[in-house]
């Protein structure tokens, strides 16, 4: 059995990692999101063009409308 000591420290660096690991993925979306903007002009962040994007209805409207 890991002496509570050491288990702690080992879930303090797994927390770490874990936080380094969504800084980093925040970055890639963020740069993801910044070159599908420079490379395909007319599109929304999700690379849908803005003409096939629907204006009213569930989709449009977003997740929080039920």
């Amino acid at each position: 059995m890991t002496p509570p000591g050491e288990a702690a420290s080992r879930i303090e660096e797994i927390n770490a990692l874990q936080d380094d690991l969504l800084r980093q993925l925040d970055e890639l979306e963020r740069r993801s999101a910044a070159v599908l903007a420079a490379h395909l002009p007319g599109t929304q962040p999700c690379g849908v063009p803005v003409a096939e994007m629907p204006e009213s209805g569930p989709v449009a409207a977003g997740p929080e409308s039920g």
